[in-house]
């Protein structure tokens, strides 16, 4: 099975784009090393020596790992999703609920860190609360005269896609 792959090596995350949604459109849910899914392809994920954090959107499984074996990792990442998708074609089924701050984190990390860091820019999260996430930006995003675009065009439809209880995001000077 043919899967895109993104090493973002200075981050310590590895992007895994998939053929077919494993999750409803606009879902996305984290999964931290220690904590438990009632899916074994989740749990099996997290079991993999390294990996820190998954993120799973409709779309794309997202690792934040720790230590430098990003190529180990990678591998045994590909052979678990080889696996579960050459097993099922069904979505997983999920209690979406986690805590938002680290959801946002994820997203970020996954989806718009990327993009800002090929600029030198980023952002940091402040806060995720109620319907509300404030965040700013660092680095060359600060100060820059696109950085209203990035926000509206970029990171907004991003995190009002995975995480439906924010209305809105406020970017903090």
């Amino acid at each position: 099975m043919l899967l895109k792959i993104e090493n973002l090596a200075s981050k310590k995350i590895i992007n895994i784009y998939l053929p077919q949604n494993i999750l409803p459109q606009n879902k996305a849910f984290v999964l931290n090393r220690g904590l438990h899914s009632q899916h074994e392809f989740l749990n099996n994920l997290c079991l993999i020596e390294g990996i820190e954090r998954v993120l799973i959107t409709d779309n794309i499984i997202s690792c934040k790992y720790f230590g430098s074996e990003a190529d180990d990792i990678k591998s045994l990442l590909m052979a678990e999703i080889d696996d579960y998708l050459a097993q099922t074609n069904t979505l997983l089924t999920e209690d979406f609920s986690c805590d938002l701050y680290n959801l946002a984190e994820a997203l970020a990390d996954a989806l718009i860190r990327p993009t800002l860091n090929r600029d030198n820019g980023d952002i940091k999260i402040i806060s995720v609360e109620k319907d509300t996430l404030t965040l700013t930006f660092t680095g060359h995003c600060a100060g820059c005269p696109y950085a209203q675009n990035t926000l509206k065009n970029v990171i907004e439809r991003v995190f009002l896609r995975y995480i439906p209880q924010l209305k809105k995001i406020v970017l903090q000077e």
